[in-house]
C-alpha cells in the first residue's frame, strides 16, 4: 500500500502549464526527492499535495484516503501532512520549548511535557529548549522545525528545499542526522531540493521535472546508471557522450569495438553515455591526450582526447598525477551500456 499517490495532476498559472499529468507514489517509510530545473513545478506539485494550492485535475491520496480530487478539495489542517520550508518558519516571539509544543492542541500540560521533551531528546536539541530563533544556528533551526512537525505523527512529510541555507559541511552532516530520524519514525515524505547530490544520498526514489512533467521516477540507482534520456543523464552527474555504430551485434566506438547483444537497440547511430568512472588507465588502453584537468582533493577529473577525436571527461586518484598535454592509454570499464539516438546529422 502507498502512503502518498498522485495520479494525473495538472496545474495551469495563465498560459503556462507548471505541472503536466504528474504521477507518483511512495510506499510507507520512503523518501522521495524531487528535482529540476528552477521553474519546472517542483514547489508547486509539494503545495497542491499539502492543499496549499489546488490542481486544475488529478487526484491526491494520502494513508489510503482521497484527500484530492474533481470532487474533492480536503483542506489542509485535515490532511495531517507536516510541511517545512526552506526559512523553517519558526515563531519568532517563541522558544525551542513553545515552537514545538505549539504544534499540540490536545492534552494536559504534564502530557504536552513529556511530549516535547521526549521529542526534544530525539532530535539532540533538550539543551537550547529556552533559547530563541535568532540565537540559534541554521542546523539548530532545522532539528526544531523538524521536531515540531514529527510531534504531530504526520502521516507524510514534505520538504521544501530544507537544506539550501546550510554551509556545506553542515548540510553533509545534517543529511545523514535527518534521514536517520526520518527512517527510524518511518515517515513517508517527500522533498524538493535543487541539488543532485542531496536527492541521491538521501533518497528510496528521486523524479526528475522537466517542463512540468516527471521524465524518470526511480531509484537513485536507475537515474544515475539507467536515465531514459540525456537530460536525466546530465543532470544526474557528470556525462560525456562519444559516437557509436551498431551494426549485427558489434557496437563500434571511439573506445573500441564491443559485443552488443542487448535487443532494445536496433541498428544505427547512437551517442553512448560515458561517466567519468567508466574509464580507468592502463598501459594497452586506447591512446588518448590530456587536454584539461581539475584537481579536487582526493580525485582530479581530466578532460582527455581519443584518437577518435571525441572528447570525454574521466575521474582518476589525484596521486595519477597526468599534465597537461600528457598522451595516457585508457581503457574503459562499462558495466552496462546506455545510449541514446544520435544527434548528429
Amino acid at each position: 500500500m502507498y502512503t502518498l499517490e498522485v495520479k494525473n495532476i495538472e496545474k495551469t498559472f495563465s498560459a503556462e502549464k507548471p505541472l503536466k499529468s504528474v504521477n507518483l507514489n511512495l510506499a510507507s517509510g520512503e523518501i522521495g526527492c524531487l528535482v529540476g530545473p528552477s521553474g519546472c513545478g517542483k514547489s508547486t506539485l509539494l503545495r497542491i499535495i499539502s492543499g496549499l494550492e489546488t490542481a486544475e485535475r488529478g487526484s491526491v491520496k494520502i494513508n489510503n484516503r482521497m484527500v484530492f480530487d474533481n470532487n474533492l478539495n480536503m483542506p489542509p489542517f485535515k490532511r495531517n501532512v507536516g510541511m517545512i520550508f526552506q526559512d523553517f518558519s519558526l515563531f519568532s516571539h517563541m522558544n525551542v520549548f513553545e515552537n514545538v509544543a505549539f504544534s499540540i492542541k490536545k492534552g494536559s500540560k504534564a502530557t504536552i511535557k513529556k511530549k516535547v521533551y521526549s521529542i526534544l531528546e530525539c532530535f539532540q536539541i533538550s539543551d537550547i529548549k529556552f533559547k530563541y530563533p535568532h540565537e540559534l544556528s541554521g542546523g539548530q533551526q532545522q532539528r526544531v522545525a523538524l521536531a515540531r512537525t514529527f510531534i504531530k505523527n504526520p502521516y507524510i512529510l514534505l520538504m521544501d528545499e530544507p537544506f539550501s541555507n546550510l554551509d556545506v559541511s553542515l548540510k553533509d552532516k545534517l543529511l545523514k542526522e535527518i534521514k536517520s530520524i526520518i527512517k527510524s519514525y518511518q515517515t513517508t515524505t517527500l522533498m524538493v531540493t535543487h541539488s543532485m547530490e542531496e536527492a541521491l544520498k538521501m533518497s528510496d526514489k528521486v523524479g526528475i521535472l522537466k517542463n512540468g512533467e516527471i521524465i524518470q521516477w526511480a531509484s537513485p540507482y536507475a537515474i544515475y546508471h539507467r536515465p531514459v534520456d540525456k537530460f536525466t543523464a546530465d543532470f544526474s552527474g557528470d556525462t560525456s557522450y562519444i559516437h557509436a555504430r551498431l551494426i549485427n551485434g558489434v557496437l563500434e566506438t571511439g573506445l573500441g569495438k564491443f559485443d552488443f547483444n542487448d535487443k532494445k537497440y536496433s541498428d544505427g547511430e547512437y551517442d553512448l553515455l560515458i561517466r567519468p568512472e567508466d574509464i580507468t588507465v592502463s598501459s594497452e588502453g586506447i591512446d588518448a591526450k590530456v587536454l584539461n584537468k581539475e584537481f579536487m582533493g582526493a580525485y582530479t577529473n581530466y578532460q582527455i582526447k581519443l584518437s577518435s577525436d571525441d572528447k570525454i571527461l574521466i575521474k582518476l586518484p589525484s596521486h595519477l598525477n597526468f599534465s597537461i598535454g600528457t598522451n595516457i592509454n585508457v581503457t574503459p570499464d562499462f558495466k552496462h551500456f546506455i545510449m541514446f539516438p544520435s544527434e548528429k546529422t
